[in-house]
């Protein structure tokens, strides 16, 4: 998706209320770059924010492989959205506002979540929420999400997240009578 206008910042918040995001999703490192040595913490901002967005394409290999198996990258109902970095100097986090699972209870979820960042930063923690369907839920979330909004240098610090976000499934809900991978 490309920006057209300046204000990156509303353009993203329209993105995310389009989106129509199923979970928020937070991913905090809970200062593990002091305390794990997996967790190579670079110096420059633009560098925390690449760290931070390797991190959270492993996890999303990590729970598309646990809830939908070896083939997860190609399942309809995997994870897809927007992430966003905050605090990249301090606490660094991510926000992730996605779509997918719907087949998946949300307690699966979140167990298979914090087993997989639990996996890939040992001192951080995992909150997954349920977004509610209206549009001020939506619009909500996605103020949240951007409060922190930064563009350093050459990496920014949101991206999509999963699946890019222009490769919309062609059935959102999983059909048992017809096929659920993407061809």
């Amino acid at each position: 998706m490309s920006f057209k206008t300046p204000n990156v910042k509303a353009e993203l918040r329209d993105a995310v209320v389009d989106l129509q995001p199923r979970l928020f999703i937070t991913l905090a490192t809970n200062g593990s770059q002091r305390s794990s040595p997996a967790f190579d913490w670079p110096g420059s901002m633009d560098r925390r924010i690449d760290r931070l967005n390797n991190l959270a394409n492993d996890f999303d290999q990590e729970v598309g492989r646990a809830l939908l198996g070896r083939q997860w990258h190609r399942r309809i109902e995997r994870l897809y959205g927007w992430s966003f970095a905050e605090q990249v100097m301090g606490n660094p986090h991510l926000h992730i506002v996605a779509c997918g699972l719907v087949s998946q209870p949300l307690a699966k979820i979140q167990q298979e979540a914090e087993r997989a960042w639990a996996t890939l930063m040992p001192a951080g923690s995992v909150d997954i929420a349920e977004i509610g369907h209206t549009w001020t839920d939506q619009r909500k979330i996605a103020y949240y999400s951007l409060k922190e909004l930064i563009d350093w240098g050459d990496i920014p610090s949101y991206g999509p997240f999963g699946r890019r976000i222009h490769e919309t499934p062609r059935q959102t809900t999983p059909d048992p009578e017809h096929e659920t991978e993407l061809p």
